[in-house]
């Protein structure tokens, strides 16, 4: 099983995550969410993630742009739609 956690806008909470074996770190790009994070938060404190363990920016309905900026700025292994977004 892979698990992933998610959410992080610190680095001690997303240290512990580390440590504790999760194979995705998810960070939250929705700005109506309590647990959403600036691109270039993310960018700082997912410095200490091991390459061993993916980056994922969870987004929700989310503009081209906004996923433009995330995909060149964040760079994330994956990126996870949690909205109405369809395959167009």
């Amino acid at each position: 099983m892979l698990v992933k956690l998610c959410g992080f806008s610190e680095v001690n909470s997303l240290k512990s995550a580390i440590e504790q074996g999760c194979d995705f770190i998810g960070f939250i790009f929705y700005d109506k969410s309590v647990r959403n994070v600036a691109i270039s938060k993310a960018i700082e404190i997912s410095k200490i993630i091991p390459q061993a363990i993916s980056r994922v920016a969870v987004v929700s309905d989310a503009k081209d742009e906004f996923l433009e900026e995330i995909a060149t700025k964040f760079k994330p292994n994956y990126i996870q739609f949690h909205g109405n977004e369809t395959l167009e």
